[in-house]
């Protein structure tokens, strides 16, 4: 019989790394392509395309990751995009280790100037070349012919094969009836002609033309993913063909009977959705669309990352027996002011948000009505009775402005329903001198403040009073007062400004400015250099972004959108009226 002894074994003794010999450390870990590739494979595109600036290795290497494992598209504008094809295949053709594997095509104005060719591969040698198209998005909106629509019937006739994701936000009718036919697509080819994709994204007006989205679906026997704002009716023919199991996105909004069996058969099929769009109105089948929608939220609780729905079908939610959304990170909110004003209280605090969004991320919110005699029937007898509830993981907070021309009511309800917001975007402001004011004062710890698509109707006058946090009549005389006086002044607001903001990072307005001035006051900028000397100058921790459009006016007088005096302290760029919001 052996007899085996016991061996002590040492505890490893802890060692201290000098900041030198980390860094060294550092250095050869990434020295390793294989493990660079991997850590690199992580980040966003915005930042590989940063990293690629780093050095020639990560420059190949952050490409190399581009290309396969993200989308990188090179885009045309509207107006010019026959022109912009050819450039854009010149300078790819020029280029060496690009990172773009795809290309985004707006196809607008027929009138616009072609290019001259005799033949399209001479016309775009690289795009029709050593170029694969691995991803496509068309916004195809006038019905021409150029050299550009060629180029893309080429592209899907025969080299459609690179293609792996196809996204269409639009596309004319004639077109969408007969895709396959308008390509030139050979007979035998057209159950087949996108073979390798495995993504598709198209919108509601797509998917209405079921004869497009059904060609599309017999075009693709690899299509695993399904987007757009898939409804009732098509739910149908993506069922016919199979393919129930790759819808990503849909709007489960049942309005008649015959729609409830199409929405039970895909339930129960188990779907794992991306995003859901859910609104009803209670009914005596109620009941029913209740049952689909549990089915639905328990077989994708562990994939659907957005949700769009009522305030008042979210009280329903709040009942179902559904396990937590963990994933759910961006929350679209139909919020309706006159259910709370019935009420009396803030009714969305009743709602437990960390049991049913545990890790939501940004709440956007917009106004939706509702009867008022169709509230009582959403409502408890006890709601207010039960206890208050707050969402702990919320920091970012969307607000569609336009809706709430009076934003005392929702600063106070969501101030106490969002603690932690860090991250506040308000779009199209109607009343921009309270909604500053309040900003102010609601989150003390906010770190980013942007105003997009700020229409110059709501900017009359001066905002320096606002951002100070001074009178009126002072601020008129401070713009009196020289540049270099004003930055000797120590400024001591009497009401809240954008001073009290000791942990802001960024703020960004953007106007859209499109009426000419006719202000013979040369002086009167929506935002002085007392703004910019008393307060950004003093707040140099702050990134401050202004994107404008200045107008050349007829009356001769300085655009007061401009704001050239506050390019010490700002960043400008055009604004071009896009969002880029949760969508």
């Amino acid at each position: 019989m052996e007899v085996y002894k016991k061996r002590r074994i040492d505890t490893p003794t802890e060692t201290t790394i000098s900041e030198a010999d980390l860094d060294s450390l550092v250095c050869y870990t990434f020295s390793i392509d294989l493990v660079l590739k991997e850590i690199l494979k992580q980040l966003p595109v915005k930042d590989l395309l940063t990293c690629s600036l780093v050095s020639k290795n990560w420059n190949y290497s952050s490409r190399s990751v581009l290309r396969e494992n993200k989308r990188c598209l090179a885009y045309t504008r509207r107006y010019d995009w026959c022109q912009d094809l050819r450039s854009i295949d010149r300078i790819m053709a020029q280029s060496q280790n690009l990172p773009i594997n795809g290309l985004s095509l707006s196809i607008k104005t027929s009138d616009h100037d072609c290019i001259a060719y005799s033949n399209l591969t001479e016309a775009f040698p690289f795009l029709l070349g050593a170029f694969k198209i691995k991803y496509l998005e068309i916004n195809w909106v006038d019905l021409m012919e150029c050299p550009g629509v060629e180029f893309l019937k080429t592209v899907f006739r025969s080299r459609a094969f690179y293609l792996k994701g196809l996204e269409i936000f639009k596309i004319p009718c004639p077109i969408a009836m007969n895709i396959t036919d308008f390509c030139g697509i050979e007979p035998e080819r057209k159950l087949s002609w996108l073979p390798n994709v495995t993504t598709l994204e198209l919108p509601y007006s797509v998917h209405a033309c079921k004869y497009f989205l059904d060609d599309l679906l017999q075009a693709t026997p690899k299509l695993k993913n399904l987007h757009g704002s898939i409804a009732f009716e098509t739910l149908d023919v993506i069922q016919r063909q199979k393919r129930g199991n790759a819808i990503k996105d849909f709007d489960y909004c049942p309005a008649d009977d015959a729609q409830i069996p199409h929405c039970l058969a895909f339930a129960e099929n188990h779907p794992k959705l991306r995003r859901l769009n859910f609104s009803a109105y209670l009914d005596e089948k109620m009941n029913l669309y209740l049952r689909i929608l549990e089915m639905i939220l328990d077989s994708s609780s562990d994939s659907l990352e957005e949700l769009d729905i009522s305030h008042w079908n979210l009280f329903l939610l709040n009942k179902l027996e559904i396990p937590p959304l963990k994933t759910v990170y961006i929350l679209r909110l139909g919020y309706c002011q006159a259910i709370d004003a019935q009420e009396g209280y803030s009714t969305l605090r009743k709602i437990n948000w960390d049991r049913l969004f545990p890790n939501l991320q940004v709440l956007e919110i917009f106004d939706e009505e509702v009867r008022e005699e169709g509230v009582k029937m959403y409502i408890d007898a006890d709601l207010m009775d039960s206890p208050d509830f707050w969402s702990s993981s919320v920091e970012k907070f969307i607000i569609l402005a336009s809706s709430y021309p009076r934003p005392e009511p929702i600063f106070e309800c969501f101030s106490q329903l969002l603690p932690n917001v860090k991250n506040v975007q308000i779009l199209s402001c109607p009343n921009i001198n309270s909604y500053l004011s309040l900003m102010w004062t609601t989150w003390k710890d906010i770190e980013c403040i942007t105003f997009y698509n700020t229409n110059d109707t709501e900017l009359n006058g001066s905002l320096d009073a606002v951002f100070c946090g001074i009178e009126e009549d002072m601020a008129e005389e401070l713009r009196k007062v020289h540049l270099k006086t004003l930055e000797l002044i120590q400024l001591k607001p009497t009401r809240p400004s954008m001073l009290d903001l000791k942990k802001l990072k960024r703020f960004q307005l953007d106007i859209l400015h499109r009426k000419t001035c006719d202000n013979t006051d040369k002086n009167n900028f929506i935002l002085s250099k007392v703004t910019g000397a008393l307060v950004f100058r003093n707040m140099p921790q702050v990134r401050v972004d202004i994107a404008r459009m200045d107008c050349k006016s007829s009356w001769n007088v300085p655009c007061r959108f401009k704001l050239d005096h506050l390019s010490p302290y700002a960043r400008f760029f055009f604004a071009t009226g896009w969002c880029p919001f949760t969508n």
